[in-house]
């Protein structure tokens, strides 16, 4: 799934409430990376931390070793984190 996609995806899960920010971001994507970030942010923020990752840990193009903008990394008991620069936005388990 490409950058755009991904958005159109988050944008509609999120629904009509947040409907402004989506658009925009829709727009935005993939030309910017940071209107996508708030994007997934308020998903997160939404939906919950395990959402985000149960919905979109396997969306490559939003990583860093397909191109994307966040990095990906996980244990062996199965935690994942996925972070933009130093900051971790979610954490949880696959």
């Amino acid at each position: 799934m490409e950058l755009k996609q991904i958005a159109e995806s988050l944008a509609r899960e999120l629904g009509t409430s947040h409907q402004v920010l989506s658009s925009y971001v829709v727009k935005q994507t993939p030309q910017r990376t940071m209107p996508l970030l708030q994007l997934i942010e308020l998903y997160i923020k939404v939906k919950g931390e395990q959402a985000f990752i149960k919905n979109y840990l396997d969306q490559d193009s939003l990583y860093k070793e397909h191109g994307g903008f966040l990095q990906r990394s996980a244990d062996s008991a199965g935690n994942t984190w996925i972070s933009f620069v130093q900051s971790v936005i979610a954490f949880g388990q696959i």
